[in-house]
């Protein structure tokens, strides 16, 4: 048959062989399910103390139009200081 072709091939290149599954064994009666453990509440921790993100000064070089736009948006983006020039004169 084919499987004995298939087979003698796999022996000779990698030394396994295909053979049917064995039958999955008998169950426990009580289906093998565990009751789950109970955790210890754990006690909520306290509150992270709020970060402040510093951000370096506005570069002198940049003319002062671009340093009142980039004051205007600093709350509303994440990007540095050349992100934002590099918008500011292409745009």
């Amino acid at each position: 048959m084919w499987k004995d072709v298939v087979n003698k091939g796999l022996r000779s290149v990698t030394g396994y062989e295909l053979n049917k599954a064995r039958p999955a064994t008998a169950r426990p009666a009580g289906g093998g399910q565990r009751a789950p453990k109970k955790r210890p509440q754990a006690e909520p921790k306290p509150a992270a103390p709020e970060k402040v993100q510093r951000e370096r000064p506005i570069p002198g070089h940049y003319d002062d139009d671009a340093k009142k736009i980039m004051h205007a948006v600093r709350p509303r983006t994440m990007t540095g200081w050349q992100s934002r020039i590099g918008r500011i004169l292409g745009g």
